[in-house]
């Protein structure tokens, strides 16, 4: 699964790469009007947990950053940076929300952190909802989030993150909170991140993707609708320079789906991850 799984993988396949060749910074600073496009070759699989969700094979990552004064862009997110010092930023940011891509057939889809035929006057059939698996594809859109993001640096290698988004889209008009703790060091040229955290998604973001009505399924007497709720998350990320373009990367999430997304009838795991492993390629300024 990804709600910011393909997001938020191509900024750990690429990003540490770029820190581990900076020479004027240290950590994870990045020089500012710094800019850096790339691609990773290699093997990774993108997970979905609907029942009609297919599972996709992920062999080529692309990527593209932009750092200003102020103004950044990191692949699908939009941000700029209302405050910053030695330990703060504050930032108003945009960024594609996750789970519309799971309803989402085109093989393109995966690189943005992703019917039968019935009787035309059908009668409503009783059935349990916990017994309902859908029989067609689930069509939902791709919203986009947008709100502030609060960073603080209390130490050279960790940083807690907090993003307060709203849909900007008007798709759903729902909200969402991400809380997370990120741990970097380097080791020699290799360099390590792992990360922490807990996505809150409200239940008008849920309800949308997750929640459906008889309207929807005409030839089942079925609903559901979805809460709020809480999908913890871990990841970690390796990246290894053989060159001053190149590196080896290996990255891996796994996110475990909140009660109110697992327990409707359209979701049929209750967690999701996305791996990487391969090699990058990268040019810029950086």
């Amino acid at each position: 699964m990804i709600l910011r799984l393909v997001v938020c993988f191509l900024f750990a396949v690429f990003s540490i790469t770029v820190n581990a060749n900076d020479n004027d910074c240290s950590g994870d600073c990045i020089a500012t009007n710094s800019w850096s496009a790339g691609i990773a070759l290699g093997l990774g699989e993108l997970s979905n947990p609907l029942h009609q969700g297919r599972d996709r094979n992920v062999s080529v990552l692309p990527a593209v950053y932009f750092y200003g004064e102020r103004f950044y862009l990191e692949n699908t997110t939009l941000g700029y940076t209302l405050f910053e010092n030695d330990h703060w930023s504050i930032d108003i940011k945009g960024e594609l929300n996750k789970d519309g891509i799971y309803f989402r057939d085109s093989k393109s889809d995966q690189f943005f952190a992703t019917g039968t035929v019935v009787n035309p006057f059908p009668l409503p059939i009783p059935i349990d909802s916990d017994d309902f698996i859908p029989e067609q594809d689930v069509e939902r859109d791709l919203s986009y989030m947008g709100g502030v993001g609060i960073s603080y640096f209390f130490a050279d290698e960790w940083l807690i993150n907090l993003d307060l988004l709203s849909d900007v889209s008007g798709v759903h008009h729902g909200q969402q909170v991400d809380l997370s703790v990120f741990y970097t060091k380097e080791f020699g040229k290799l360099s390590f991140n792992l990360s922490v955290g807990a996505l809150y998604q409200s239940s008008k973001l849920n309800n949308y993707y997750y929640g459906f009505d008889n309207n929807e399924f005409a030839e089942y007497d079925v609903q559901y609708k979805a809460g709020g709720g809480v999908n913890p998350y871990a990841s970690v990320g390796l990246a290894f320079p053989v060159s001053k373009y190149f590196s080896l990367v290996a990255n891996y999430k796994y996110e475990q789906l909140s009660s109110e997304i697992s327990h409707s009838s359209l979701v049929n795991d209750d967690s999701g991850h996305f791996y990487f492993f391969g090699i990058s390629g990268h040019i810029g300024n950086h």
